[in-house]
């Protein structure tokens, strides 16, 4: 089935390895990575398909639909983290960001 992803949103595929084990509550500072597999029509264009992305665990919506998960990540929320350089074709490892800041 063809998914149109629509707006500010980007569709993400997550790797087997986290994918169906995001756990929302207790990853409020986790940091996941994904490849771009969809863009919505409002997307800027500094994000294209085939980048590989870091984004808040917290910021992805999942839909299930007819049995299988889709990840989409909308871009207003701020859960969008950085988008690893394009050319690299493989992200191991686990990225974790700090909630605390110093404001002077």
């Amino acid at each position: 089935m063809k998914i149109k992803t629509l707006g500010n949103k980007i569709r993400i595929k997550i790797p087997a390895n986290s994918a169906g084990n995001l756990n929302l509550e207790s990853m409020t500072t986790a940091v996941e990575h994904g490849e771009v597999i969809g863009i919505g029509d409002q997307v800027d264009s500094s994000i294209e398909i085939g980048n590989i992305v870091l984004f808040k665990a917290w910021a992805v919506d999942i839909i299930d639909y007819e049995g299988e998960k889709y990840y989409f990540l909308d871009l207003s929320t701020k859960g969008l983290c950085a988008i690893v350089n394009p050319k690299m074709k493989h992200f191991r490892g686990t990225a974790t960001i700090s909630s605390t800041a110093t404001i002077r």
